[in-house]
């Protein structure tokens, strides 16, 4: 079990680095997407973009729903998934 977990104060979710990497890369995903051909502005630009917001999305999520271990969990998810 990590560290942080041990502690007693509370930890949040911009603490963690899954989250500060969710949020690079939905901010990188913008930035390609721009260039993308407009009649996919709909379909996979809008598609692409969901994706990357989810990942922090639902740290965060994660976070409101309870414990560190719930915390803890959620975020090992979605490293296992983003692999």
């Amino acid at each position: 079990m990590p560290e942080y977990l041990n502690n007693k104060r509370s930890i949040s979710y911009q603490d963690l680095l899954v989250w500060q990497k969710g949020i690079q890369l939905a901010k990188e995903v913008y930035a390609v997407t721009k260039y993308f051909p407009l009649d996919e502005r709909f379909g996979l630009i809008s598609q692409i973009k969901r994706a990357a917001i989810s990942i922090s999305s639902n740290i965060a999520e994660g976070q409101c729903r309870g414990t560190k271990k719930r915390l803890y969990t959620v975020s090992s998810y979605r490293i296992w998934l983003s692999c």
